[in-house]
């Protein structure tokens, strides 16, 4: 989820997950330094969050679909 304030700086929330079983908490931590380099990369601007997102997966993209109608800046509310 990409966030950018009245000012113009930039968040990025970056979802965060625990192992399953059979998966390593090494595995996991490797992952998210390769998606944080990844984000820095390309945004080097930004700043980020990671977020728990294990309970948010189990709504099966719903927070995915809002996030994305979200209004943006130049948004009015009409009467």
């Amino acid at each position: 989820l990409q966030i950018v304030d009245t000012k113009g700086r930039e968040t990025l929330i970056l979802p965060r997950f625990e192992p399953r079983e059979g998966e390593s908490r090494y595995s996991m931590d490797k992952w998210e330094t390769a998606v944080e380099t990844a984000y820095r990369t390309a945004r080097p601007n930004a700043s980020f969050r990671w977020v728990q997102a294990d309970a948010a997966a189990n709504l099966q993209g719903g927070l995915h679909c809002m996030g994305i109608v979200l209004p943006s800046k130049g948004f009015k509310q009409e009467n």
